[in-house]
């Protein structure tokens, strides 16, 4: 499946500035819409199966984390938003945290707050005229030295647009270049839940779209800039790449996450999908390359699925599923869209929240994958308590250069309150191929 720029809706490429600020931006309050993932697989779809566990008498042993070597509050919720919709991002001087309400920079010990602002105000201060920011983004680009911000503003308006700030270099208390582009000039959907990645030569950000003036879901959005124009600070065009949810008698779904990219030799960008979520036997990732250079980019679905035993797209009473110590509040944990996708030493690795048992969910848990670029599933796990006590949820995954990636996940109880925890998962050995024997793990706390 190719998918090249469609105009179908309408969609902005150019640069804009928008709209003045509004009165009504207090109280606004950015959306929270769970996904269940229908994707249809195409007739020539090829399932590539997560490997089997190997027999074992016994769980395996959780292995202990390294210490923090520093550990400090990063930002707190002002809670006069729901959902907080939390990001950050390391850099080598600085911490740079973004929520739906507030942004923090502090140096790397957490001793120095070198501002603490509204979401509103850091976006107004840079690019005229934003209002109504919300689902904030950062990332950090090792290569170039630069941050790269990304939200969507106007949810349910014709105003929406996606917004973009890079940083001039490694000090995001210093300057930024700012972009916006509206997803729709015809007025008729807006975007939620924008997303970005990068790799050598190109930043892509992707978004639902959804109708204004109706329900359902009109698909996904995805801009492709030139990185290096967005660096300069000069005029940027943003290609557009649209996805329809329904093609005939193909569904295609939501949530597709571009990669952040550590491979400076591969121009492609890579993207994962949660595609089809079943209450029995299998469900499915779906793959995606995009290709070409920005302005002539080309998004094509690969025919291999990576596929591993059902889980569900989200839990009971809209998602409010996991408990919590003293309060019957239950924590909303959303659905199984995926929080992050990085591709380094030629694999993809990722993780999200899932729900189990897939054909009546009571608890929700994470799991993880390393992914070849074919589809094939080198590792994969499911960290869950069967007991139904703990709860995990928002996982984040981290790579580094030697192969060892670090899941961290959100987890709660009746019995404790929510905090983070984290997983170390197994380094690849340091062979010329990088490969390691394929591997599968539940883990059960």
């Amino acid at each position: 499946m190719k998918t090249k720029v469609r105009t179908a809706i309408g969609i902005a490429t150019t640069l804009i500035t928008l709209a003045g600020a509004s009165a009504i931006f207090a109280q606004d309050i950015p959306p929270l819409i769970i996904v269940t993932n229908t994707g249809t697989l195409p007739t020539n779809a090829v399932e590539m199966p997560a490997p089997t566990p190997a027999p074992s008498p016994f769980p395996p042993v959780l292995p202990d984390s390294p210490a923090p070597s520093t550990n400090f509050q990063g930002l707190d919720d002002s809670h006069t938003t729901w959902p907080p919709d939390t990001d950050g991002c390391v850099g080598p001087n600085h911490v740079m945290t973004m929520l739906n309400t507030q942004v923090r920079i502090q140096n790397r010990t957490g001793t120095t707050n070198y501002s603490t602002v509204s979401l509103y105000d850091w976006w107004h201060a840079r690019l005229s005229g934003t209002y109504t920011p919300f689902d904030p983004r950062l990332l950090y680009d090792p290569y170039s030295g630069r941050w790269i911000a990304t939200a969507a503003t106007d949810a349910g308006r014709t105003t929406s647009a996606i917004i973009i700030a890079v940083s001039t270099n490694s000090d995001p208390t210093g300057g930024w270049y700012t972009y916006g582009f509206y997803v729709d000039t015809g007025g008729y959907s807006w975007a939620d839940f924008p997303t970005p990645g990068f790799n050598r030569d190109k930043v892509v950000v992707s978004w639902n779209y959804y109708p204004i003036y109706a329900g359902g879901a009109y698909g996904v959005g995805l801009f492709v800039l030139n990185k290096t124009n967005l660096y300069a600070g000069g005029s940027v065009s943003a290609q557009l790449i649209y996805q329809p949810y329904q093609s005939g008698t193909t569904t295609n779904g939501l949530n597709i996450r571009p990669a952040v990219s550590y491979n400076t030799n591969d121009s492609s960008i890579y993207l994962l999908q949660d595609f089809q979520d079943n209450p029995t036997n299998s469900s499915y990732l779906a793959l995606y390359t995009i290709t070409g250079s920005a302005g002539a980019a080309v998004l094509t679905r690969s025919t291999n699925f990576p596929s591993a035993a059902a889980w569900a797209s989200a839990g009971p009473n809209y998602g409010d599923i996991a408990p919590q110590q003293g309060i019957t509040n239950r924590i909303n944990t959303v659905d199984s869209r995926l929080s992050q996708v990085v591709y380094r030493n030629d694999a993809l690795w990722c993780a999200h929240t899932i729900f189990l048992p897939a054909d009546n969910p009571t608890r929700s848990a994470v799991q993880w994958w390393q992914i070849r670029t074919n589809g094939t599933v080198l590792q994969h796990g499911v960290l869950e308590d069967r007991s139904g006590v703990t709860f995990f949820a928002f996982p984040s995954i981290a790579v580094n250069r030697f192969g060892d990636a670090l899941v961290n996940p959100s987890s709660s109880s009746g019995n404790r309150r929510c905090s983070r925890c984290s997983w170390p998962r197994g380094r690849l050995p340091r062979s010329s191929s990088r490969t390691s024997g394929p591997g599968s793990t539940r883990v059960s706390v």
